[in-house]
């Protein structure tokens, strides 16, 4: 079984991650559609503000056309025109330069996410929460995951491709105990070690839902260095006869390392992002139903996100009159 590595721990393949059955995939007038994870359900209002950075990826990471997608009756999320994940896979371990400029793009925009989040707590920690700041914020919320989505992708369904590529590299050089504790040693995030030391380890993905999830902000960042400091993958390399075979491990290894930070990146990153926007609206929820915040807070699942707004912003000025 191919190994996946999450929170420190290996587990299932199939738990966790974008392993081939975790994708559907269809075949509408002659166009192929793909469904990504169809376990996974998106709210109306968690589609209205990410749909637009799914339909960026080719855009933003190969400068193609963009993509199309839609939520069917069950609430999945189909794709056409979506690049193959070989393809990204392709980039992503043989072109450095291409790879390289997308790293310091998703970089600039991931810090935003952090700053946007901080704002939110920062509201969140106030008396009163403004009107006002309740709609910049949840503009802001789609803006951002418009020009973060892109970025996802770059590991999105890749990362466990990456991963088993650097598994049969050095598997030719070792055992499978000295394998997984190679891998166990490379395949570490700075996000799940403060989010462990600070207890505020997030939950797994989800759609929106009320009451929302404690507050978390995630603290860390991309290593790259990771890997230099493993000894296991010292004494692989010690053992490669061929200096041909030790750069190839050496740079697979450096790959499923970048890999699985990027993928902790995401989830750590995004996560915070969405349980800050849950919290507000459950704020302002409870500010204007008391009674019955939940409840109330749930109708906004169903609406886009400028129905939202128009209701908020409807509902504060019938509060002022």
């Amino acid at each position: 079984m191919t190994l996946r590595f999450r929170n420190l721990a290996a587990v299932g393949s199939t738990a966790h991650g974008s392993q081939i059955d975790e994708f559907l995939t269809t075949e509408i007038d002659g166009e192929k559609w793909t469904c990504i994870r169809p376990t996974r359900r998106l709210s109306r209002l968690e589609f209205d503000v990410k749909s637009k950075g799914f339909c960026q990826v080719p855009v933003v990471l190969f400068n193609s056309s963009p993509a199309a997608c839609h939520l069917d009756d069950e609430n999945r999320v189909w794709y056409s025109n979506l690049p193959e994940p070989h393809e990204i896979a392709t980039s992503f371990l043989l072109a450095d330069d291409w790879l390289s400029d997308r790293l310091a793009e998703r970089r600039f925009v991931f810090d935003a996410i952090k700053t946007q989040v901080d704002a939110i707590h920062a509201t969140l920690e106030a008396d009163y929460v403004k009107t006002e700041a309740v709609v910049e914020h949840l503009r802001a919320w789609k803006e951002l995951c418009t020009e973060a989505f892109p970025y996802m992708f770059l590991v999105l369904t890749i990362d466990d491709l990456v991963l088993h590529l650097a598994q049969r590299w050095i598997d030719r050089q070792c055992s499978p105990g000295q394998r997984t504790e190679l891998l166990a040693q490379v395949c570490r995030s700075v996000y799940v070690r403060n989010a462990i030391a600070n207890n505020a380890i997030p939950r797994l993905s989800k759609s929106l839902q009320f009451p929302p999830s404690q507050l978390f902000r995630s603290i860390g960042y991309i290593d790259r260095s990771i890997f230099l400091r493993s000894e296991a993958l010292a004494n692989v390399i010690a053992r490669c006869e061929v200096w041909h075979k030790a750069q190839t491990i050496l740079h697979v290894t450096e790959r499923a390392s970048l890999a699985f930070q990027l993928s902790e990146e995401n989830f750590h990153v995004m996560g915070s992002l969405t349980t800050a926007c849950e919290n507000l609206l459950y704020r302002f929820s409870l500010s204007v139903a008391p009674e019955a915040p939940t409840e109330f807070a749930n109708r906004y699942r169903d609406l886009t996100l400028e129905e939202c707004v128009a209701d908020i912003q409807s509902r504060s000025t019938r509060r002022k009159t």
